[in-house]
């Protein structure tokens, strides 16, 4: 099915940044590699136990990270970020800092060896507990072990290509 089409059957869908951490050796140097990648496919899998779950590429350079470190973050950002996450896809992070080129500022998660976005407005840090392949995609699932609230804000919602839009809170 063409993305368009998909988009418009599924409606926007809340954009997130998902971060990991894993070690590579791109250049015959062996270095610390933090990442980040935007998805519109995540879920809350259970509330009590917290689990959340992230749909990815199966061939991405994220899925391959997770399932060497076993942990991820998802980051929830505000509409200001819309273009860094659309951006962030066409960075390489065995060739440079993305976080540095897209001018985002990282910090450590607590319970998981992964960085986080310090600008997020809330923070899912989670140990995967279970990878499946479908298709060209891979399902990831997990337990959440620390969860982040630190302010309400407008989130991106993806339409389709670079669009974005938001909600609107009603009263």
């Amino acid at each position: 099915m063409p993305t368009d089409e998909l988009g418009q059957i599924l409606g926007p869908r809340q954009t997130v940044l998902i971060t990991a951490r894993t070690e590579k050796t791109p250049i015959g140097v062996k270095r610390v590699v933090d990442d980040l990648y935007p998805t519109d496919h995540h879920c809350l899998l259970s509330a009590d136990p917290f689990h959340y779950a992230i749909v990815l590429p199966a061939d991405s350079k994220m899925a391959t990270t997770i399932r060497t470190s076993k942990s991820f973050c998802v980051n929830f950002l505000s509409l200001r970020f819309a273009g860094v996450m659309h951006d962030a896809l066409r960075k390489d992070p065995d060739f440079q800092d993305k976080f540095a080129v897209l001018n985002i500022n990282k910090t450590e998660c607590r319970h998981i060896d992964a960085p986080c976005v310090r600008e997020a407005a809330a923070t899912m840090e989670v140990e995967v507990m279970s990878i499946e392949e479908f298709g060209k995609n891979v399902f990831i699932a997990g337990k959440v072990l620390r969860q982040t609230f630190s302010r309400e804000e407008h989130r991106p919602f993806h339409l389709s290509g670079g669009r974005f839009t938001t909600t609107e809170t009603i009263q």
